[in-house]
């Protein structure tokens, strides 16, 4: 037989039969069948952006030892009908063996990434004579090799290689359109574009440290790190750690020839430094929207509410062009989440 990457396999068309596959393995996981003593895998046969589970039933201590998150495998796959799928059918491997090719043909990066660098880079001028741009600036610029290959997510959205600047990119400029409609009837200084842009660019930038992203292999998981904390308060943490030492927010003072200690920064400075420190922070702690979804703060800012509407609708348009690329027109795609039951619709008009 002859082995074929599975994105070029036709699986519909071969319900009922055995199709022989090359795939990168992910979110391998071991599970007992009904009988509660048999093992068996439970795995993602990924390649590049076409991704469909699997399960190889009885597997034996040999076959858990050799499937791993980020491994190549050919496998004899039986494509059987499965009425509870929304594909229709279900794969089960036959047998299995590693296959010699690297991991990185596999691997998908997320679209429009040169881009979203570009989009960020520019934002970073916005803020170049604003209180926030040594803080914001040195937040990412220490962690920029991460954050431009991040995934954004290990499984909801924008979760590829760069999923997570190409996310802040789409944050950032809903954000600013957004806020220029509001300061265009309510008054050019309603939304603090400093404050926003600021809370945008570094809203996700944590999961640098709650995520791990295989560049070679393109598995995503979190991180030990994350069982302890979220990346909203990696994120504070980061901030704050950077505002110290920049001494931003913080008095400092020399010391005058008669041993005498001079603050350095007027109390209006240093009221000012505190407040935009804490106003960032808030955008941060609040961008989940509710404190059932992980957020510690409910949004008390004009600019919070913002950030928080523009990161839910780059999630959400995400997911709907995700499922639509697999939808035929006129059709519905359902599926589940911890928010219950969510339906797609597809109309006659799409593409």
């Amino acid at each position: 037989m002859e082995y074929e990457h599975i994105s070029k396999l036709d699986f519909e068309n071969n319900i009922g039969n055995r199709v022989y596959g090359i795939f990168l393995a992910r979110d391998v996981d071991v599970r007992l069948q009904k009988d509660g003593k048999t093992k068996y895998l439970s795995l993602n046969m990924c390649d590049k952006s076409f991704v469909i589970d699997a399960k190889k039933f009885g597997a034996t201590d040999s076959e858990i030892e050799t499937l791993k998150n980020g491994g190549v495998y050919c496998a004899a796959i039986d494509i059987k009908p499965y009425a509870k799928s929304a594909t229709g059918y279900s794969c089960t491997l036959y047998n299995f063996d590693i296959f010699n090719e690297d991991p990185s043909k596999f691997v998908e990066w997320a679209d429009g990434m040169e881009e979203a660098q570009k989009v960020i880079q520019d934002t970073l001028n916005i803020i170049s004579n604003s209180i926030y741009k040594n803080l914001v600036y040195n937040v990412l610029i220490n962690n920029w090799t991460e954050f431009c290959t991040c995934a954004a997510a290990t499984g909801h959205h924008h979760n590829l290689l760069g999923g997570l600047v190409v996310h802040t990119a789409e944050v950032i400029q809903q954000s600013m359109i957004i806020a220029d409609y509001w300061n265009n009837k309510y008054g050019q200084v309603f939304i603090n574009i400093p404050l926003l842009v600021s809370g945008a660019l570094l809203h996700d930038v944590g999961k640098v440290k709650e995520i791990s992203t295989d560049k070679t292999s393109g598995v995503i998981e979190y991180t030990t790190e994350a069982a302890l904390e979220s990346h909203i308060t990696m994120c504070v943490s980061m901030i704050d750690v950077e505002a110290y030492k920049l001494q931003f927010g913080y008095q400092t003072y020399v010391t005058d020839e008669n041993g005498n200690q001079i603050p350095q920064k007027q109390d209006i400075t240093l009221t000012q430094e505190k407040e935009a420190l804490a106003l960032l922070k808030h955008l941060i702690l609040s961008h989940h929207g509710k404190k059932e979804y992980g957020s510690p703060m409910d949004m008390n800012t004009p600019e919070a509410y913002i950030l928080n509407k523009a990161d839910d609708l780059s999630a959400a348009m995400y997911d709907y062009n995700r499922k639509f690329k697999t939808m035929e027109k006129a059709t519905s795609n359902v599926s589940w989440s911890t928010n219950g039951m969510i339906v797609a619709y597809k109309d006659s008009t799409k593409a």
